[in-house]
């Protein structure tokens, strides 16, 4: 590999750890020399290059628009890869969002989950994916009961595939996310470039037993995403406010939930409304709605 693998620890300042933490070996050395070596030598390993997040903000989408426009500062396309440590709770929100605003990069982004015990054998893995050529797109990485470890993108509703540690056993990963790299639809993401800032007046409704909806505030909010209990057929009462409001609703249907929250949140702040972000809703970008 011919260009620097990034690695940007995003973990919030609580929950953070040192970067030698998460690259060197479980032997004691502390500049990771046995995970990278230069790019001129026989085995083309890529350097580290490192990098901290650090935001204040606890408010996560606040925290997430900050997030994607010090990826995007940080140019990812320079790089073979960039690999980006966050918490287990927030990873797909993280990667469903960036899936949307880098879904032209040519270069694998990586989130991976924060979790005391994997963390090291996480990015210790996502290195060996992206030096073996992992197709450019945008995926996370979680750890499941088994302790195995688990790759998907951004956009999936499905379960991923598992993460081996020999690359052998690696084949039929690197196909199926190949054959997902190539869907992307780039001439449709002509305006993702200008989201600077993530509008924070997208309301994400998610149902519970007993959920009063005339008590949602939707007063200043410009969409509505509906997540329901059995079905995602939007109620009435919530329907007619929202009609009558002019605010479109959008509920989840052939797509997860999270996903289109994060698609909307996209669309809203490129400035799309009305027709035209009922139609970069509808169209397929990344994947959201094939796979």
């Amino acid at each position: 590999m011919d260009k620097n693998i990034l690695f940007i620890n995003a973990l919030l300042k609580e929950h953070g750890l040192p970067q030698e933490y998460f690259i060197k070996e479980e032997s004691g050395q502390e500049n990771g020399s046995d995970l990278f070596a230069s790019p001129d030598k026989e085995d083309k390993k890529a350097f580290l290059a490192e990098s901290d997040f650090v935001c204040e903000h606890t408010g996560e989408l606040v925290r997430i628009g900050k997030l994607t426009e010090y990826i995007r500062n940080l140019e990812p396309d320079e790089y073979g890869g960039v690999i980006i440590l966050t918490e287990k709770n927030n990873v797909r929100y993280h990667a469903a969002f960036a899936s949307f605003i880098f879904c032209d990069c040519s270069a694998p982004i990586v989130f991976v989950a924060s979790e005391a015990e994997t963390s090291q054998k996480t990015v210790r893995r996502a290195i060996k994916l992206i030096e073996s050529g992992l197709a450019g797109n945008v995926y996370y990485i979680t750890c499941g009961p088994d302790k195995k470890l688990w790759l998907r993108t951004g956009t999936s509703a499905d379960g991923g595939y598992r993460i081996f540690s020999k690359q052998k056993n690696n084949k039929q990963l690197f196909k199926h996310f190949e054959k997902l790299s190539e869907s992307r639809f780039f001439s449709r993401v002509i305006f993702m470039n200008t989201v600077k800032e993530l509008d924070s007046s997208v309301l994400f409704v998610c149902e519970y037993p007993g959920m009063e909806f005339s008590k949602l505030p939707l007063y200043g909010v410009k969409a509505v995403v509906y997540k329901g209990l059995s079905t995602d057929t939007v109620p009435e009462y919530l329907a007619y406010e929202c009609y009558r409001r002019g605010v479109p609703v959008y509920s989840a249907d052939g797509i997860l939930p999270e996903v289109l929250y994060a698609k909307v949140v996209t669309g809203v702040s490129i400035g799309f409304s009305g027709d035209d972000l009922d139609k970069f809703v509808s169209e397929e970008i990344c994947g959201e709605y094939s796979f």
